[in-house]
């Protein structure tokens, strides 16, 4: 967790009776379980907002955890159905502008906290973006890892 350096978490796959999710409060010297059961391709702790977790399950649905990952909500309007999350990254300068990488349906954009999402239309649509990552020093700069086409920069207007 960016704002607690001594809280970590961490996503147990358990195959069809999904994942459990477990958080250490001593640098992973002790843990407890959190949730289990749920379906999560990836979990992300928010670095503007203390105890909110962000976790992808699957098939376009966005999950928020304002509770430290007890209780989960759906935050995913605007990505298309059947989308399968496999990223997330947080502006490090607005905390309200969040990016979503997706398999086949490309990179979207949230300005306001995750409730709405709009793709970014950046040519990534029919390729997998596995990782996102932000310029700190320009957050109108996003690198989008890939399989298919290797590392591919993105540039915001403005920026």
């Amino acid at each position: 967790d960016p704002l607690q350096p001594s809280r970590v978490y961490a996503l147990v796959y358990r195959g069809l009776d999904g994942d459990d999710v477990y958080v250490s409060p001593d640098r992973g010297n002790s843990w407890s379980l959190l949730a289990t059961g749920v379906d999560l391709r990836f979990l992300a702790p928010d670095p503007h907002r203390p105890g909110t977790l962000w976790g992808g399950e699957g098939k376009s649905i966005l999950l928020r955890s304002d509770d430290g990952g007890h209780t989960w909500t759906p935050s995913a309007t605007g990505i298309p159905q059947f989308s399968l999350l496999l990223t997330l990254a947080f502006d490090p300068t607005d905390p309200d502008v969040l990016y979503a990488g997706t398999a086949q349906r490309g990179v979207f954009k949230s300005t306001d906290g995750g409730l709405t999402w709009s793709p970014l239309g950046t040519g990534l649509e029919g390729i997998n973006v596995r990782y996102l990552v932000i310029d700190p020093r320009n957050p109108g700069t996003i690198y989008a890892g890939t399989d298919q086409a290797g590392v591919m920069k993105l540039q915001q207007p403005g920026s």
